[in-house]
């Protein structure tokens, strides 16, 4: 079985990330990488395979492997959570519109960067997934 290696593996490229948490890490590894190792590992880890889902983004409407983006947290719809998917390329044109001149004061009163869907609840994407 896999399952111990990967997370052996995954751990040990956590351990070595340079992070805000872990300023003396020596991989300097992009966001997206980050997340598809926490992502593979939490996968591992809850018993389920690969994330083969392909999503389609909120923006620009093309699909794309899950791990290819971010999805909100969600929120209730007639009793079912409803999540938003964003591609990373939207993802950075939206963090980009949400924190310049003009849109501080949403930024600021929001509390962060929301989901993109005007309508979603959600809280706001954590610091380390924007990263």
């Amino acid at each position: 079985m896999l399952a111990p290696a990967t997370i052996r593996a995954a751990d040990a490229l956590l351990k070595v990330a340079h992070t805000v948490d872990q300023p003396t890490g020596v991989w300097h590894a992009k966001p997206q990488q980050l997340r598809r190792v926490t992502a593979l590992k939490l996968q591992v880890t809850t018993g389920g395979g690969a994330d083969l889902r392909q999503l389609t983004c909120l923006v620009c409407f093309d699909d794309y492997p899950v791990l290819k983006g971010i999805e909100c947290s969600g929120h209730d719809v007639n009793g079912k959570v409803e999540k938003h998917f964003i591609c990373e390329e939207c993802l950075a044109g939206h963090v980009a519109s949400a924190i310049d001149a003009d849109a501080i004061g949403d930024f600021s009163r929001r509390g962060g960067v929301r989901c993109v869907d005007p309508q979603c609840t959600a809280q706001p994407f954590s610091d380390s997934c924007l990263a």
